[in-house]
């Protein structure tokens, strides 16, 4: 479950909230969202075909790596229409714009908030089982607002193709956890890295953490 995003630069959280719920099973990933918007307000969404340019319309980007560290990952974008773009990104892809992810996606308006849910079929990606876990994020792009972009695990750099900010997605036995791993607020507290970790266990877990930090002048651990 996310019940909240962050701006794109980690500091703050966007005027209008965003939920999402993840589930999946041995076929499907499967998706639901729910994008507030202003009073008033509906959501604007043009691009009507396959393989536009969804993110210029209320939309929302899925992307997923199960390779974790590799650098290859897939985006998913579904704008409020229900159009859907897709493409393999990373180093050694060839051909990135023809990888088809065959996504299902099905949205609608009601009520001060348009709607999504998607499935997506793991066979496109990679198969799961559980314990598997993939580097993750979604953006949610909002041009009823301000500051037009979103994050589930912020970018801080303001990019969108930034794989080492990405979240991480757990798959067990109880459905798809969601886990955020960024660094944040940059820019006042030194660079600090929050992380959250969720036990779905009914007992205590041990947790270790390592953490490498490299700069221009010193490496330490």
């Amino acid at each position: 479950i996310i019940d909240s995003f962050k701006n794109l630069d980690g500091i703050g959280t966007p005027a209008n909230r965003s939920h999402m719920r993840f589930c999946y099973d041995e076929t499907n990933l499967y998706i639901y969202a729910e994008c507030r918007l202003p009073a008033g307000k509906r959501p604007s969404a043009r691009k009507l075909s396959r393989d536009a340019d969804p993110w210029n319309d209320e939309s929302l980007e899925i992307l997923l790596s199960p390779y974790f560290d590799s650098g290859v990952y897939y985006q998913i974008v579904v704008n409020a229409a229900g159009s859907v773009f897709d493409k393999k990104w990373g180093r050694g892809v060839a051909d990135g714009a023809g990888w088809n992810s065959g996504t299902l996606a099905k949205t609608s308006y009601r009520d001060g908030k348009w709607t999504m849910e998607a499935s997506i079929p793991l066979k496109a990606i990679q198969a799961v089982r559980n314990g598997s876990i993939w580097r993750f994020q979604v953006y949610r792009n909002d041009f009823t607002a301000k500051l037009a972009s979103s994050a589930f695990s912020p970018t801080i750099t303001g990019k969108y193709h930034e794989p080492t900010q990405f979240g991480v997605l757990h798959f067990g036995k109880n459905g798809a956890s969601i886990t955020d791993l960024a660094v944040k607020d940059a820019f006042y507290d030194g660079w600090p890295i929050e992380a959250s970790v969720l036990n779905r266990s009914t007992k205590p877990l041990k947790a270790k953490v390592t953490a490498t930090v490299t700069s221009a002048k010193t490496t330490s651990s």
